[in-house]
């Protein structure tokens, strides 16, 4: 089965609770992928993080046109917040691409910085089907809730 739902990726709860991250300092990207991606909750690194060797986010499946550059773009600003058992990732930027045709389906936010793994994604976005554009812009805007939250 392929794209039906965004999530967050179980492999950083996981390095979450084992102390092993500094989300706040850490810089974080998304790229975007298309339909032959099919997202799967894991608590392993290596089937959630980008680019990664038996990933499902390898870069086979990302999206290509000329003013796209392979692993995405930076999602900023970010902001954490923490409640009781509850962890919130967001971002009030809008991650955007000009002058590019592609079909994307949704996008995996990763941790660029983190210092024991790599590219480890964090949360996949599905954008509700199918999203072509063709020599035109492409924006991702994030939901108001967050883009991903935590329960533990």
């Amino acid at each position: 089965m392929a794209w039906s739902t965004s999530n967050g990726n179980a492999a950083y709860t996981y390095v979450m609770g084992g102390a092993s991250v500094a989300p706040a300092s850490d810089s974080f990207k998304v790229a975007l992928f298309g339909a032959s991606v099919t997202p799967v909750q894991s608590a392993s690194v290596s089937v959630t993080e980008y680019a990664g060797a038996g990933s499902t986010w390898n870069t086979a499946n990302e999206v290509s046109s000329a003013n796209y550059v392979a692993g995405g773009t930076a999602v900023t600003p970010i902001s954490w917040t923490q409640g009781t058992n509850v962890i919130t990732f967001t971002s009030s930027g809008s991650p955007a691409w000009t002058n590019v045709t592609f079909s994307t389906y949704g996008g995996l936010v990763y941790d660029v910085t983190n210092t024991h793994y790599t590219n480890l994604g964090i949360a996949w976005a599905y954008f509700g089907g199918q999203q072509l554009v063709t020599s035109g812009n492409f924006n991702v805007n994030w939901n108001a809730s967050g883009i991903v939250t935590f329960t533990h």
